[in-house]
């Protein structure tokens, strides 16, 4: 492996999460719930795709995807940026821990900007933070194994899930 790489930066922008005892444990629940039967095809809605440039907000990019597939709303991925990010990018939890704690804007009420490089993304709403309190949701899991049936039963029991890869052509990682 390229000893240049570096391991905690995914994509564009995701950074490697670090264990929390505090999370929710996937794992612990997925065990009561059908398996997954992988005869039958399952698709979730799938929402326009966009690019999210230069911006290094895929974190908030995937969150408000996923946001989308419980709302049905177009929803504003830099509201959610703006209040995560950090010197580089962002981590995956802290983009659906904000959405719990204080929602998310809509794009009408905060509209995401173009083009989306990384100063236009961090700038914050000229609306209070309450206003996406309509869009709240109530909590989220961690997800610690790769196992293809606990991701697909997250994605079918759940509407979704968020998760990074790293990689170039020769290898790959979660």
């Amino acid at each position: 492996m390229n000893d240049e790489f570096d391991i905690t930066k995914l994509g564009m922008g995701a950074l490697r999460d670090r264990p929390d005892d505090r999370d929710f444990k996937y794992e612990e629940i997925a065990a009561a719930a059908a398996p997954v039967d992988w005869s039958q095809e399952f698709r979730l809605p799938e929402p326009t795709d966009e690019h999210q440039g230069s911006s290094d907000s895929c974190v908030a990019q995937a969150t408000s995807y996923l946001h989308w597939q419980h709302k049905g709303k177009p929803y504003s991925r830099r509201d959610n940026f703006s209040r995560i990010f950090l010197t580089y990018g962002a981590y995956l939890r802290d983009g659906v821990a904000q959405i719990c704690k204080t929602g998310q804007q809509t794009r009408d009420e905060c509209p995401d900007p173009s083009p989306q490089t990384p100063q236009n993304m961090r700038v914050k709403s000229d609306k209070p933070d309450s206003t996406g309190m309509d869009d709240l949701e109530t909590n989220y899991f961690s997800l610690t194994s790769i196992n293809p049936d606990l991701l697909a039963q997250a994605v079918r029991d759940h509407k979704g899930l968020i998760f990074g890869v790293w990689g170039n052509w020769g290898t790959w990682g979660d």
